[in-house]
């Protein structure tokens, strides 16, 4: 819905242009084929995800790596959040209390379906229950533009909310 891909179009790309255009290029030299792939279409990002996750996977087979090593990374864990979705802010701010009982000390809060102000005072009222220990982390799914994004971070700033991170991007990519 995001990105508004469906199963056919992504099966279509990845069999019609993604593989004639990377057909013979060798894996190891993944950076070429990831060049190839973005040079074949624009866009198409669940399709070129889908390819990326299996030049990877087969990458990390073929060398006997987990891919956290295979790309750098020297801890096999990460850090995770868990998502708050949109509703009234009292089921937001129960969820959160619910999922903060159940050890989540990262949550990220949805945004961008109705207004700025509503979505301040969402986050706020989840600030107040979470108390300062919790990390909140924003995803707008491309709900406002740049400029109503760096409006309402720094709103949330002066109220001292404390966000960890935001994801904003418009449908335009920027």
């Amino acid at each position: 819905m995001i990105t508004g891909d469906s199963l056919d179009s992504i099966e279509s790309t990845i069999l019609k242009i993604i593989k004639p255009a990377i057909i013979g290029l060798s894996i190891e030299n993944s950076e070429r084929v990831f060049s190839t792939i973005n040079k074949a279409i624009l866009h198409n990002t669940s399709a070129k995800a889908a390819v990326d996750m299996a030049i990877h996977d087969c990458l990390g087979k073929r060398t006997g790596l987990p891919l956290y090593q295979l790309l750098g990374g020297y801890k096999n864990r990460l850090e995770t959040d868990f998502t708050v979705s949109v509703n009234r802010m009292e089921e937001m701010v129960g969820d959160a209390q619910s999922l903060i009982k159940k050890g989540f000390d990262t949550l990220k809060i949805k945004v961008g379906n109705s207004t700025i102000e509503e979505d301040i005072e969402r986050v706020a009222g989840i600030r107040r229950a979470a108390g300062d220990n919790v990390k909140l982390r924003l995803d707008a799914n491309q709900g406002w533009s740049p400029k109503e994004a760096i409006a309402a971070i720094r709103k949330m700033e002066q109220m001292g909310l404390s966000i960890e991170l935001w994801n904003s991007r418009s449908p335009h990519g920027t």
